[in-house]
């Protein structure tokens, strides 16, 4: 029920609005929420204006680095991405990504999973060798972390898309197999209704 929700979070922002004023936590999160039920949509266009100011407030209360800041930043990206935006989607991924490294590490889920977004923006962008690199740091990373963490076999699936397309099929069955014994895994370990 996205529309329903769409409207929920309009008329909530305009009372959080009126109550709290412009800038306030709770503003940004409802402005977040927002944008991320216009994503859903496929309201790429205001889901982008809806991150930005939600990014702009947020650089105010939080500062400029900080690890939701670098998360929004990377969010913004993705929606750059799917719009076709791939040199800005390239930028702001790169912005993201420096700021999680400084901020949290190397060692980190969320640096994992904005390398793996950066590596989709240059394979749309047809950088195959750049991404692949890029793919397989994120993945040793979330190995490192979790070994069978769901980005572990989204991140072998990307792996394997750009072995396929740069011709190592043999290279890109193999990891794909690796992606449906992690995902085996992940089903024998979920805890039953």
């Amino acid at each position: 029920k996205l529309e329903e929700a769409e409207t929920t979070y309009r008329e909530t922002l305009a009372l959080q609005k009126k109550l709290l004023g412009e800038e306030h936590p709770d503003v940004a999160r409802s402005l977040n929420n927002l944008a991320g039920v216009l994503l859903e949509q496929d309201k790429l266009e205001e889901a982008e204006t809806t991150y930005r100011e939600t990014l702009v407030m947020r650089k105010k209360l939080l500062g400029q680095e900080h690890p939701d800041v670098a998360q929004l930043l990377d969010t913004l990206a993705g929606v750059l991405r799917r719009q076709g935006k791939l040199e800005e989607a390239e930028a702001v991924h790169r912005e993201a990504l420096v700021m999680q490294r400084k901020l949290l590490g190397n060692e980190h889920m969320a640096v994992s999973g904005s390398l793996n977004n950066l590596a989709l923006v240059l394979r749309a962008k047809g950088n195959l060798e750049e991404a692949e690199a890029m793919f397989r740091e994120a993945l040793a990373i979330s190995r490192r972390l979790q070994e069978d963490h769901v980005f572990v076999s989204i991140q072998l699936k990307n792996l394997a898309e750009i072995l396929e397309a740069r011709g190592d099929l043999a290279g890109a069955e193999t990891i794909r197999g690796e992606a449906q014994a992690i995902k085996a895994r992940q089903l024998q370990t979920r805890p039953s209704p």
